[in-house]
């Protein structure tokens, strides 16, 4: 999503808001350190039977992804500052393009292979997946890119209920981009997420040796639903004394939602798997010593 990020000027006597910032300061971390050890498992697991099932490098981008989110939700918990705002701008919108883009993959995959009308077998190269989260990262980072442009990073904005309230704002010299970016990357985010329903809808129910078909048909359900509930949420803040804290609070929690659930899903429930799997083996290793 293209967020905006807010945070009060001069925040001298913290409250319950900003005390709820650092809960989910600390809860990014410790996501963070959970995704990290997902990315070494699932190097190591790399080639193992139940991995190798789920196209492991669409797996690994889905997880580099959640990774550079995270980041840009650490990144939104502190100063507010040029460099801050382009690392936010920059890692929430590629991360959640890559994380995206590698769901399409994985369920465009699974769609073109078993539901191949013709003769002929269908062969889906890692390069053609990579293609498709190539192009989608691409248009996300040409968007982040014109609002570079225009000159994106920190400004000083006043509230418009208390004209003695400042708050720090991520945003382009113009108002007229900012405003028409912003809903450009949403409908094109949206647009996205319909694009990797629809065929993670149509793959549902394909569970022979493709498990995770359902995990992915849930996760991006349950993004859709997320934005269907935080986008207005956010909106209708407005500016007013105490918008920019609840802002902040709401964008923390939809990326720690969307990630934690990333993490459960798609990883953490296929290392389960593996174990299961090993398990299984040395089950029937011992059986047949036995005999």
């Amino acid at each position: 999503m293209f967020l905006i990020l807010l945070s009060e000027l001069v925040p001298q006597n913290p409250n319950i808001e900003y005390s709820v910032v650092a809960v989910f300061f600390g809860l990014m971390i410790l996501v963070l350190i959970f995704a990290l050890i997902a990315f070494v498992l699932l190097f190591y697991n790399y080639n193992h039977p139940v991995i190798r099932k789920n196209t492991p490098l669409m797996s690994l981008i889905v997880l580099l992804g959640t990774i550079f989110v995270l980041i840009g939700g650490i990144v939104l918990s502190t100063d507010v500052n040029d460099a801050s705002c382009i690392i936010f701008l920059l890692f929430c919108n590629i991360g959640l393009a890559m994380s995206l883009g590698g769901l399409v993959a994985k369920s465009y995959r699974l769609y073109r292979i078993f539901y191949n009308r013709s003769a002929n077998a269908v062969v889906i190269s890692d390069l053609n997946l990579l293609l498709i989260v190539f192009i989608i990262a691409l248009y996300f980072a040409l968007i982040c890119t014109v609002s570079l442009i225009d000159g994106y990073g920190a400004a000083i904005s006043q509230s418009s209920s208390n004209r003695f309230y400042l708050f720090y704002e991520c945003t382009c010299d113009s108002e007229f981009w900012q405003t028409f970016l912003t809903i450009f990357c949403e409908v094109s985010f949206i647009l996205l997420l319909f694009v990797a329903l629809g065929y993670a809808w149509v793959t549902r129910k394909i569970v022979s040796a493709y498990s995770e078909s359902q995990a992915v048909t849930a996760l991006v359900l349950f993004y859709l639903c997320l934005d269907i509930c935080f986008l207005p949420l956010y909106y209708v803040m407005g500016s007013g004394t105490g918008s920019a804290v609840y802002k902040t609070i709401i964008k923390l929690f939809y990326i720690f939602l969307t990630t934690s659930l990333t993490l459960i899903l798609l990883f953490y429930a296929r290392f389960y798997d593996v174990y299961q799997y090993e398990k299984r083996l040395k089950k029937r290793a011992r059986e047949s010593q036995a005999e």
